[in-house]
């Protein structure tokens, strides 16, 4: 899967971290990825994580409407 055709904001690289079930605790996955944040063609802000190992996007969250605000 690719970036749909749109506007990218910004890019960067960057892991992820998981918390392991039943506590609090916060564990690094060795897993290389990037982030982009791209103006949809929905009129939504799309936050993307991409594999870039496989080139495939395993998140994607939707925010639009006054529900996030860049500082």
């Amino acid at each position: 899967m690719s970036i749909p055709n749109a506007e990218i904001l910004l890019a960067f690289k960057a892991g992820r971290a998981f918390r392991r079930e039943g506590s609090n605790v916060v564990e690094p996955s060795p897993t290389k990825g990037a982030i982009y944040l791209t103006n949809g063609d929905d009129g939504l802000l799309h936050f993307i994580w991409k594999n870039r190992v496989t080139n495939d996007i395993e998140e994607v969250c939707y925010l639009g409407g006054g529900v996030c605000k860049l500082i």
